[in-house]
């Protein structure tokens, strides 16, 4: 881990010790246009992001709810003295600080109660069930959301959101590795799916 060059501007500090799968593709695009935009950045990173970002700390256990994820975000928080904390994982921290600005951002359409698709086995369920309570209660703590698209947003701001705060829509991702347009060939097939047991 590199240390963070000390410059009058302060930093980004984004905690991504939740984020998985393609939250984590695009945690990769978004520090890389950071980092080409010449903005400072560090990020608490789950072990399950397997990116190279260069101002980071790898965070292993640090479910939304955990004192881990707590005692990180703290300590990162005194140290750096960031200006904003862009929560990368759904969840807003479980503290609320008054002097920083903090954003969400959500992304699994998931945790929409009338989103959910049926096939989660009771686990999945009882794991979608936490993290909605995790946003009900935590979402006071957060001072604006962000989401992909006007839909998600309508639906979380009518099911999941606790206070009415500021929201944005801000789709980003990274752009297709082959500009080409893609063909179809007979033999293809695609099955479009969820994690779910088939």
């Amino acid at each position: 881990m590199k240390p963070i060059e000390t410059t009058s501007e302060k930093v980004l500090l984004i905690d991504a010790s939740n984020a998985g799968g393609g939250a984590c593709v695009l945690l990769s695009y978004l520090t890389d246009r950071l980092r080409e935009g010449g903005k400072r950045h560090f990020v608490l990173a789950s072990s399950r992001c397997d990116v190279s970002l260069s101002q980071r700390k790898v965070v292993t256990g640090a479910s939304p709810f955990s004192l881990r994820r707590r005692y990180y975000l703290r300590k990162y928080i005194r140290e750096l003295q960031p200006d904003c904390i862009l929560c990368f994982g759904n969840i807003p921290p479980s503290f609320h600080s008054q002097q920083l600005r903090v954003v969400t951002y959500f992304h699994n359409a998931l945790l929409v109660p009338s989103l959910q698709t049926d096939g989660f086995g009771l686990k999945a369920r009882l794991t979608f069930f936490a993290l909605r309570q995790a946003i009900r209660q935590f979402s006071k703590n957060t001072s604006e959301w962000i989401f992909q698209s006007k839909y998600i947003e309508k639906k979380f701001m009518d099911e999941l959101a606790k206070v009415d705060l500021p929201s944005h829509v801000f789709p980003f991702f990274p752009p297709t590795k082959n500009d080409n347009m893609l063909s179809a060939v007979d033999t293809d097939f695609v099955f479009v799916s969820n994690y779910s047991v088939h």
